[in-house]
């Protein structure tokens, strides 16, 4: 067996685009930062009645940029719905076994689409 996961740390600029119908706005972004890889492979063995099992973890790291575009819908005063879509490019590290580099790299480049609700402060919230 093996499990893979990754976790990431990073920002974004977005720039909004008018449509001329003011609840409706397209934008781009991009978004940039580093991303954290763990793979753990399980391996098992049974030769006749007995069995051997053993467990390796490996860790490393590499940086992201991703490209999107979208836009959003203002459902009420407070709150925007946001659905987009661009594609991640990973610029892969290698992962390390301990103390020792592999020659194993983790990879996460690839599309992404996502959606989501956004809540809005309001301008005066810190006194402006």
């Amino acid at each position: 067996e093996m499990y893979m996961n990754g976790y990431r740390i990073g920002g974004f600029y977005r720039n909004l685009i008018p449509t001329g119908y003011d609840p409706i706005r397209f934008y781009l972004q991009v978004g940039l930062g580093i991303m954290f890889s763990n793979m753990r492979m399980n391996e098992r063995m049974t030769i006749y009645s007995e069995a051997q099992a053993s467990s390796v973890i490996l860790k490393g790291g590499g940086y992201y940029i991703e490209p999107s575009l979208g836009f959003t819908f203002r459902l009420l005063k407070c709150c925007n719905v946001s659905v987009g879509g661009g594609y991640e490019i990973d610029i892969p590290g290698k992962m390390f076994y301990g103390e020792q580099k592999t020659d194993v790299s983790a990879n996460w480049s690839g599309v992404r689409v996502y959606g989501g609700v956004t809540i809005l402060l309001p301008e005066n919230i810190f006194g402006r």
